[in-house]
């Protein structure tokens, strides 16, 4: 998967999660910049995965991961997707 197109469904996800049109700028924190609220988090996190078929770890704090930082998100996503997915 390229670039560009993990990036559209990274704000795909965001305003789905939302339930609004959101601007996501591609160095954004989804968290720190207030994009995403806790519960708004875990909903994009589910939509990312059924967009991608990425799997985020569970049992580990995504922001502390740095997965909700665009830059890194999109690289986890496109080392991480499906083929079917990607």
């Amino acid at each position: 998967m390229d670039h560009d197109t993990a990036l559209e469904i990274i704000r795909a996800a965001v305003g789905r999660a939302r339930r609004e049109p959101t601007t996501v700028a591609a160095d954004a924190d989804l968290i720190a910049d207030d994009v995403l609220d806790s519960l708004d988090a875990m909903t994009f996190t589910l939509e990312v995965e059924e967009a991608t078929g990425v799997t985020f770890p569970e049992d580990e704090d995504l922001a502390a991961l740095g997965l909700y930082h665009v830059p890194t998100l999109i690289e986890f996503i496109r080392t991480n997707a499906t083929a079917a997915a990607a």
